[in-house]
């Protein structure tokens, strides 16, 4: 199953009411955009009544061996109907700027004890823009706090944030959403384990052979990709 066949399985197998929630578009030769086709985003409901709305956006490009499809940058919005601001939203970023982790999500809200420490930071790394706009007299925003979650391998998917709504929102599902959210989680696992062994081969092997197996490496034995490891 491809990729974005797969999202829409995820998406039509566990949320109620849900039908072709995505569109796809080939922005060139080498770039594809993945969307929801409602730019209000997908509705969810409680006892049948609309109350929150995911929104999804992917943008994809071959990865540097031209063999997989590779996520560039993608965002998950949680919404409330009618509200422009989202509750919370996860990013990615293949390639971050300055001092922002690759992967992070903000919330949308309000904590005073945060915002004063926001305030008391440092002028330095990624608080530098902050103080630069306290110094004017703009006080920093909770959604711009980036809280990092495990870098490019292994950072949350779909499947996290469908069955996150599920438990805490309790919006209707289909009757089998466990399954499809499961089973879509295993996919994204593997697809992030082969990943993590395209990455550092050598740990791959020797745990291989710790387990028994026999591993034979190839007279080109790939490079440690060592920014994809230390990336924050």
């Amino acid at each position: 199953m491809g990729f974005v066949a797969q999202l829409e399985d995820t998406l039509q197998s566990s949320l109620n009411g849900v039908e072709r929630p995505l569109k796809t578009v080939i922005a060139d030769n080498s770039k594809i955009v993945v969307t929801t086709r409602d730019e209000a985003g997908i509705p969810l409901s409680v006892n049948g009544e609309h109350v929150l709305s995911l929104k999804l956006d992917y943008h994809c490009v071959w990865d540097s061996n031209g063999e997989f499809l590779a996520v560039e940058r993608s965002t998950f919005y949680l919404v409330m109907p009618s509200i422009t601001e989202p509750l919370l939203h996860y990013d990615y970023l293949r390639s971050p700027r300055g001092d922002i982790p690759c992967a992070h999500f903000n919330v949308h809200g309000h904590r005073d004890e945060l915002i004063y420490s926001m305030m008391a930071a440092e002028f330095k790394h990624q608080a530098k823009s902050r103080a630069r706009r306290v110094l004017k007299g703009k006080a920093p925003r909770l959604s711009q706090l980036h809280i990092p979650t495990r870098g490019h391998r292994f950072r949350p998917c779909l499947e996290d944030l469908v069955q996150m709504v599920i438990f805490e929102f309790g919006v209707d599902t289909r009757e089998n959403w466990s399954e499809a959210i499961e089973y879509g989680r295993m996919l994204w696992k593997d697809n992030q384990l082969a990943s993590a062994v395209r990455d550092n081969p050598g740990k791959a092997a020797e745990q291989l052979q710790r387990m028994g197996f026999s591993v034979t490496p190839p007279s080109d034995w790939p490079v440690l990709n060592e920014k994809k490891l230390a990336a924050y």
